[in-house]
């Protein structure tokens, strides 16, 4: 977050300013409170990873994009992005469950495997969405041989958060970007077990 910071503060728009910015969802708020401390205006676009590739490859035009390295090579590769990929931060995938229920041990990965195959449903982003950790999940889970097995109890989110689906009582836990799951009535479990985590 700090080096997010930092690249507004090089990028050195005057104040007043006008800003377009695309920015993946687990950067939402850290962007819109560091552009709110700038004296700029932004205009702020947040969208899945995949989505926002989706516009940027169909014309559409910003100042600044927030999305992950992977995409962002491939944009400036393909002449939709100019250089420079700066890396910023980064955000691990994390659990959260309803506020007032117990808590889960997730400390190793043969726990949250545990944890996803007896939970009665789990809200997460919809992988066709682009969001990178549903994509990851899915592989995750396919790579596991659970995949079929855990289908049925997918609360899949096309856009937004997971835990707002935590909150509301249609999900049991929500996985997404730790980032993102910082929602009135969840409680943050914590981030996946290190030998499994995608940042």
């Amino acid at each position: 977050v700090e080096r997010l910071v930092v690249l507004f503060l090089a990028l050195s728009w005057p104040a007043g300013a006008q800003v377009t910015i695309l920015t993946a969802g687990a950067y939402h708020d850290e962007t819109a409170r560091i552009v709110q401390s700038s004296g700029v205006v932004a205009i702020i676009t947040t969208d899945t990873a995949g989505g926002g590739l989706r516009r940027l490859r169909a014309g559409e035009r910003f100042d600044l994009v927030i999305n992950t390295p992977a995409g962002i090579t491939a944009l400036i590769a393909e002449g939709k992005l100019s250089p420079p990929l700066v890396d910023v931060a980064r955000i691990g995938i994390g659990i959260a469950i309803r506020t007032g229920t117990p808590v889960p041990t997730i400390d190793n990965e043969a726990a949250f495997r545990a944890l996803v195959q007896t939970a009665p449903s789990i809200a997460m982003i919809d992988p066709v969405a682009g969001g990178s950790s549903g994509i990851y999940l899915f592989k995750l889970f396919e790579s596991w041989g659970i995949l079929e097995e855990i289908k049925p109890k997918l609360v899949l989110v096309h856009s937004g958060r997971a835990a707002d689906r935590v909150a509301s009582g249609a999900a049991s836990i929500a996985l997404q970007q730790l980032t993102e799951l910082n929602v009135a009535g969840v409680t943050v479990v914590g981030p996946l077990p290190a030998s499994i985590q995608s940042y």
